[in-house]
């Protein structure tokens, strides 16, 4: 299945270097970052790029999240959100290719336009867990409901 993990408005080195290795850690994915600024422009950006490389991996860095729909044109969208989400459950999501993950890159998260451009949802544990750890979950369930339909 093609899939696609979008990371939108990103400025932490950091939180990109995170990201970059979810989605370099699994298969199938093409990593996307729309938005990217500060450090994570200047400095995460050809570093992500360099590494990707070394790993055989897809980047696309793109202007906004809508460039990258227009792009991939995806089937089902999900956008993991703490204030918009509800518990991700993935059997109530029609799961088709392409599918598109979209998360932000800030604490604050995806705004609610963003995040209704496709399926919201968080983790089904705890509390607002960061970008990462709750990208890293959902992606875990979203794995292990693939996996179990082939």
């Amino acid at each position: 299945m093609k899939k696609i993990l979008v990371l939108h408005d990103i400025a932490s080195v950091q939180r990109l270097n995170d990201m970059a290795k979810i989605a370099f850690g699994l298969e199938d994915y093409v990593f996307v970052v729309t938005k990217p600024s500060a450090a994570a422009a200047q400095i995460g950006i050809p570093e992500l790029y360099k590494t990707a490389y070394k790993k055989g991996k897809a980047v696309i860095v793109l202007p906004d999240i809508n460039d990258a729909i227009e792009l991939f044109k995806p089937s089902t969208i999900i956008t993991i959100s703490h204030q918009y989400g509800e518990p991700f459950n993935p059997s109530k999501i029609k799961l088709e290719e392409p599918l598109m993950i979209v998360v932000g890159g800030t604490d604050t998260g995806l705004a609610k336009k963003e995040a209704f451009l496709g399926n919201p949802v968080k983790p089904p544990i705890g509390g607002d867990l960061g970008p990462v750890a709750s990208t890293a979950i959902i992606l875990y369930i979203l794995e292990k409901e693939l996996s179990a339909k082939n």
